[in-house]
């Protein structure tokens, strides 16, 4: 069965999938990723106007890409919080994880300058959860490919296109 959806996997290939099967394909890239990161919850499922994805960018690409500077102090200042173990399994804590209800959309736009919550320390698994049922949920296409975790230490979030 052919899928609408892409998954950009860490080498940088794209393949097509169904959404079920992109989920578990990018499951595995997500938790074989062996650096700490970010992930923004992506209250995906709540969007229906729009074109969203959801990707993974690396400290370098956000300097490179000249995204705001509020991704680059976000993701800095979460990077720096993850110690210890996770909040709900008492695994090693990887990801800073803001949860739904942490950020708001405005225009369908993405406010990371309003997140001034401070992230749960998880663990891979623990904050994968989530982010299969918002991207299980979703019932648009992804225009562009979902990107997997990669390179370095970063930020996983929804962008609108």
């Amino acid at each position: 069965m052919s899928g609408k959806d892409n998954l950009e996997y860490s080498n940088g290939k794209s393949k097509p999938f169904c959404r079920t099967h992109l989920i578990k394909e990018f499951e595995k890239e997500y938790s074989g990723f062996d650096k700490k990161m970010v992930v923004v919850y992506p209250d995906l499922e709540e969007k229906k106007t729009s074109d969203y994805t959801y990707q993974y960018y690396s400290i370098e690409e956000i300097k490179k890409f000249n995204m705001p500077d509020e991704v680059l102090e976000l993701t800095k200042r979460a990077l720096n919080s993850i110690s210890g173990n996770c909040q709900k399994c008492s695994v090693l804590a990887k990801v800073a994880f803001f949860g739904k209800g942490t950020f708001r959309w405005e225009d369908d736009s993405l406010k990371l300058e309003k997140i001034d919550k401070i992230p749960d320390l998880l663990c891979r698994k623990c904050a994968f959860r989530p982010i299969e049922d918002s991207l299980r949920q979703y019932q648009g296409y992804f225009s562009e490919p979902v990107i997997s975790p990669h390179k370095d230490e970063g930020i996983l979030l929804p962008w609108i296109l």
